[in-house]
């Protein structure tokens, strides 16, 4: 019977509780700050700075104290610096396509909850098809072309969607266009978390898991933020601009304007695929 073998060395650190407290102001602060900016931009800037401070405050512990929480080490080597960033994005765009695409369809095409969620179904399959794929072919294939063409692929699928949403989208084009970014997730999410990983020493093993899983959360909650806040920042704008636009097009309007900066990610995100190598100690 298959049985899974501790590879680490098992300790008993101590719970450093300052840690923790600056940790939970930091992200927290960022993210609330983030998600609100629309609504009270001075409030949320000084909630943004607060959790920038405490952040700077956090690293300053962590690399001061003989026993940190995360030892932020891992970040001196280079594949892995690279991955967590890539990780960052990929998640961050994953929230962000998973909350504004729900609401466009229903709010903008008029789908019901169902049709909607049954639109998104193709795409989930892809990931969760090509996923185990990516895992079992990572060693033969590597991490730089899984990368490239992973990236390449979320560049492709949100420039489709940012130049043609609109409140008249044909619905097999935003459907297609879905199946492509999916595809681009599951070939990028894996090697980027494996290839990141394989860069660090064992000792570093259990600190570059916690960093990168802590990354995935904040990540999405940064990406469903951002998305949320360029949408309506959008609407309110467009609204002013046109005052007898309709809910389809205000939703349609605010969806393509968070796109625009979707794009970007992305792009940034392939630009960095094109910086990852092999470990040299793989």
């Amino acid at each position: 019977m298959p049985k899974v073998y501790n590879v680490t060395t098992l300790t008993k650190p101590k719970i450093d509780f300052l840690s923790i407290v600056l940790s939970t102001i930091a992200f927290g602060s960022i993210i609330y700050g983030l998600s609100t900016i629309s609504e009270d931009s001075t409030l949320a800037t000084i909630i943004i700075v607060v959790g920038i401070v405490a952040l700077l405050l956090f690293i300053w512990r962590q690399l001061t104290s003989k026993h940190p929480m995360i030892d932020l080490q891992v970040f001196k080597y280079r594949n892995f610096t690279i991955g967590s960033v890539l990780i960052f994005i990929v998640f961050s765009l994953l929230l962000a396509i998973a909350i504004l695409m729900p609401l466009y369809l229903k709010g903008s095409l008029l789908l019901s909850a169902t049709n909607a969620g049954l639109a998104m179904l193709l795409g989930n399959i892809l990931n969760a098809v090509f996923a185990p794929i990516v895992g079992k072919t990572f060693d033969r294939v590597g991490p730089k072309f899984y990368l490239r063409f992973g990236f390449l692929c979320l560049v492709i699928s949100t420039s489709i969607l940012f130049f043609v949403i609109s409140a008249t989208t044909p619905l097999w084009l935003v459907i297609v266009s879905c199946m492509i970014f999916y595809v681009g997730v599951s070939t990028t999410i894996i090697p980027a978390q494996t290839n990141a990983l394989n860069d660090l020493p064992k000792k570093l093993y259990s600190h570059g898991s916690a960093v990168i899983n802590t990354l995935q959360q904040i990540a999405g909650a940064a990406g469903t933020a951002l998305a949320i806040t360029l949408m309506t920042t959008r609407q309110h704008s467009y609204t002013v601009e046109h005052s007898t636009a309709t809910p389809e097009t205000l939703v349609a309007v605010g969806t393509q304007f968070a796109f625009g900066a979707i794009v970007i990610v992305a792009v940034i995100g392939l630009l960095l695929a094109f910086f990852v190598r092999r470990p040299e100690n793989n």
